[in-house]
């Protein structure tokens, strides 16, 4: 149970880091000086979404099977190796492409830009290693790490803007801080692997790069998915709104981090699974993955939208309790998805990774058209609509494909029945339900039949054989 802990605080703190920083500088800054940040830090997202090959995942499909550390070392210098020379090709596309970018990303100086795309490079190597971490199941250490860098990033941000250093300021905190994210966790690795390099190291490169690029096709249209949005907010409406939105999909990425964090722990016990063609067990760790997830996320979606306009109000001016209408829809698509997230990793595990992309590109040619329709039309709600909407047609592609190509034995009707009472709670409390008091009486009566669905009948039974 511990791992599937560390695991959560471990995506909390990863992306927490930015969620508190966008936080911390929508209080000190104009919503239209946080949006031009966020406008700047697509360049860091979309580099690494495009200019990672999945390289550290395929490093946690083939590290545990090296016995000889020889072999081991030099399976993690070869990837080490593709990861450093794909951020290096990153800052040249980022450094080259500056006009072109600036003119889509809509920034109206290139006065930060160039500053932003070396920052790639650190955020490779940090997920890389991160990576030999995780496939040592040492999710502590990696706690550890991004405890102490994302400190250091919070601190000095918010000395720096404080200081009147503006956006300067902001990146040297991002560059302290990655940086030191990869010596942290580089000090840690060293205890399981070291670099080493022999002519034996070229068909480990192969190897590596083959596995990963069909994940990789797979993972890049699946962020696309996730991020679409943004860039779409950024390019027809003002900064302040991709502020606004930012926020949003903030409070709706913590649900999809509950069903991450499952699947992080899940992943490595189910390729052991399969490498022993144990399917008994699989189906078992599957289904309870699900149910679990399940539950905590559509429990904590409830509770999240009963209290957002005090959770807002405490963290941010009143000018962001916007952000409510836009998360009504995002967690009823988010919600779903977050659920099959946690069982996410399962054909990569069966080493069937190419299965994904048919799930994945049908929901983003879907996020796209939508997007464009219903943006220009009603703003950032339309966004909202889409990105749930792909999320739901993910959900559904998922549940669909591991039935039928991978035998994965699970009560289908449950997950939806439970899903149908959700969504009926979820609009029941934000349109008809004004009284908080009758709120709260409508949660509890929600927790207790979503306990009694999900949990129990020996369920617990997960948790603690976990």
């Amino acid at each position: 149970m511990s791992k599937y802990i560390y695991s959560f605080l471990n995506l909390v703190l990863r992306r927490g880091s930015f969620v508190v920083l966008t936080f911390i500088l929508g209080n000190l800054v104009t919503p239209d000086e946080l949006g031009l940040f966020l406008a700047h830090m697509m360049i860091i997202q979309y580099g690494t979404i495009f200019f990672n090959l999945e390289i550290h995942t395929g490093v946690i499909k083939f590290l545990g099977d090296f016995k000889v550390m020889k072999d081991k070392n030099l399976f993690f210098s070869s990837g080490l190796i593709l990861i450093f020379i794909l951020g290096i090709v990153a800052i040249t596309f980022f450094s080259f492409s500056s006009r072109s970018i600036s003119f889509i990303l809509k920034l109206p100086t290139l006065q930060y830009y160039f500053l932003f795309p070396p920052l790639i490079l650190f955020f490779l190597i940090s997920n890389y290693l991160s990576a030999v971490l995780k496939n040592e199941l040492m999710f502590n250490k990696i706690f550890l790490v991004l405890l102490i860098s994302n400190s250091l990033l919070i601190a000095v941000v918010y000395v720096v803007v404080r200081y009147g250093f503006g956006l300067y300021g902001i990146i040297i905190a991002l560059y302290l801080s990655y940086i030191s994210s990869v010596i942290g966790t580089y000090y840690f690795v060293l205890k399981y692997v070291k670099i080493e390099f022999s002519s034996d190291i070229i068909p480990l490169v192969k190897k590596l790069i083959k596995f990963s690029f069909m994940i990789y096709l797979g993972t890049t249209l699946m962020v696309l998915d996730n991020y679409i949005d943004i860039f779409f907010i950024n390019y027809f409406m003002r900064k302040e709104n991709l502020a606004i939105y930012n926020y949003a999909i903030i409070f709706g990425f913590v649900l999809i981090s509950i069903g991450d964090s499952v699947s992080s722990v899940t992943y490595p016990k189910m390729i052991k699974l399969y490498s022993v063609n144990d399917l008994s067990a699989i189906n078992i760790l599957y289904s309870k993955s699900i149910d679990f997830t399940f539950f905590i996320v559509s429990t904590l979606s409830l509770f999240m939208l009963i209290n957002i306009d005090y959770v807002i109000l405490f963290l941010l001016p009143e000018y962001y309790l916007k952000v409510k209408e836009l998360l009504l829809p995002l967690i009823i698509g988010i919600s779903l998805f977050a659920t099959i997230s946690s069982v996410g990793t399962i054909l990569t595990a069966k080493g069937k990774p190419q299965i994904a992309l048919l799930g994945l590109a049908p929901a983003v040619v879907l996020n796209i058209i939508l997007n464009i329709m219903l943006i220009p039309r009603i703003g950032a709600i339309g966004a909202a609509i889409a990105t749930s909407s792909s999320f739901m047609l993910r959900a559904i592609i998922g549940f669909i494909i591991n039935k039928i190509m991978i035998g994965m034995n699970y009560n289908f009707s449950r997950i939806f029945l439970g899903f149908s009472v959700f969504v009926g709670f979820l609009l029941l409390e934000y349109f008809i339900i004004e009284n908080l008091l009758v709120k709260y009486v409508f949660f509890i009566s929600y927790l207790i039949l979503s306990f009694m669905l999900f949990i129990y009948k020996n369920r617990l039974t997960f948790l603690k054989s976990s």
